[in-house]
């Protein structure tokens, strides 16, 4: 039980990192890069896990959600595509939606920055501390970030997030800033998880007591547990320290935390039942007011295909938004795999990946960050 501890603990803190939460709903269909229809009754799940035949997992999938609004003459006066995110992936995954938005008359992303910045700089030499963390996640796991990968300078890419200062201000009237909200998300989920160990437990204690009768038996032939037995897993004579190397030594560690983040992410409950009050206000609803802003705007400026690229996380309140406001109608998701969770998708151990990155210099840039003056 120590072990699993560890990787969910483990697996709490890099899901921190990818920022991206699902949305409930009763999509239960595993085909790949699959369109179906969407049951208005419900909101849309944004993120999945896809399972074969004998219910292995296969992929962590996202999903793009069609909204049209017909007009009177049949055609559509507007279309807008969810095309919700995980913000670490396959390479692949990210050359797609590259594709796509081609597509787009305006795509419209997320992305906390000042306006000088609003275009990432992927060779920049003074990161933010939390970007060089996502990075080294992203590489210890055998993925390639967004940051690197998305074209942000295509002509159609429009900045829809809130700035740094922006943010900050919104966030100090709740007396909250960036660390509190971190802390209180991370303990939070660990305190569900603390929750979800002591009911397994306390449900395994049941199965597992046998009746009075049997555990009075004094004819019983089982031999009595002796003090000197120990669990076969070892977990006993292993520190939560060692327990984390072993998991990051692991030739098979990578594949085995991308399942275990993918299967926190299928059950987890929406965002927005995760956050406080507080933070929902700050991390939800301010930024998409702000983005569904700069939609308006490219209303007004005649664009009629547009896109919202955000994290999956920010996608209900979007499609409840949309609806309401909008009146546009549910047209279909196509769902598209993230990341590859078939065994031997990974062919090194965490361990590796960071030891290698810090060897090239990701150390001095990591110190850097976190010493650097500006917010």
């Amino acid at each position: 039980m120590s072990y699993l501890r560890t990787c969910v603990q483990f697996g709490c803190f890099v899901a921190l990192l990818l920022t991206a939460t699902s949305a409930p709903a009763d999509d239960t269909s595993t085909t790949k890069n699959s369109e179906d229809k969407i049951n208005r009754r419900q909101p849309t799940r944004f993120i999945r896990v896809r399972y074969d035949e004998f219910n292995s997992p296969v992929a962590l999938q996202t999903a793009s959600a069609k909204y049209v609004l017909p007009g009177p003459d049949g055609k559509n006066q507007m279309e807008v595509v969810l095309e919700g995110v995980i913000h670490i992936g396959d390479r692949s995954y990210y050359r797609e939606f590259n594709r796509r938005f081609r597509h787009y008359d305006a795509v419209l992303y997320e992305l906390i920055a000042p306006p000088q910045k609003r275009i990432p700089n992927r060779d920049d030499k003074r990161p933010h501390p939390l970007r060089i963390l996502q990075q080294i996640s992203a590489e210890g796991l055998g993925f390639s970030s967004q940051i690197n990968e998305i074209d942000y300078k295509a002509p159609n890419m429009v900045h829809s997030d809130l700035s740094p200062s922006e943010l900050a201000r919104i966030a100090i009237v709740r007396g909250d800033d960036q660390v509190t909200m971190l802390l209180e998300m991370f303990t939070d989920i660990l305190r569900k998880t603390n929750i979800r160990d002591y009911e397994t437990r306390n449900t395994q204690d049941d199965v597992d007591t046998p009746p009075e009768s049997e555990a009075s038996d004094p004819d019983s032939s089982d031999p009595a547990p002796s003090g000197n037995e120990t669990d076969d897993t070892g977990d006993n004579d292993e520190s939560p320290f060692k327990l984390s190397l072993r998991i990051l030594a692991d030739p098979e560690g990578a594949v085995k935390i991308r399942r275990l983040l993918a299967s926190g992410f299928d059950k987890s409950p929406s965002l927005e039942s995760m956050l406080r009050p507080s933070q929902l206000a700050t991390l939800i609803e301010a930024r998409n007011a702000r983005a569904l802003k700069v939609f308006q705007e490219q209303l007004d400026a005649g664009k009629r295909r547009i896109a919202f690229f955000w994290g999956a996380g920010h996608m209900a309140d979007f499609e409840r938004q949309l609806v309401l406001n909008y009146g546009v109608q549910p047209a279909g998701v196509i769902w598209r795999d993230a990341w590859d969770l078939r065994d031997g998708a990974v062919e090194f151990s965490p361990l590796e990946s960071i030891l290698e990155r810090s060897l090239r210099g990701s150390l001095k840039d990591v110190i850097r960050g976190l010493l650097r003056d500006e917010p």
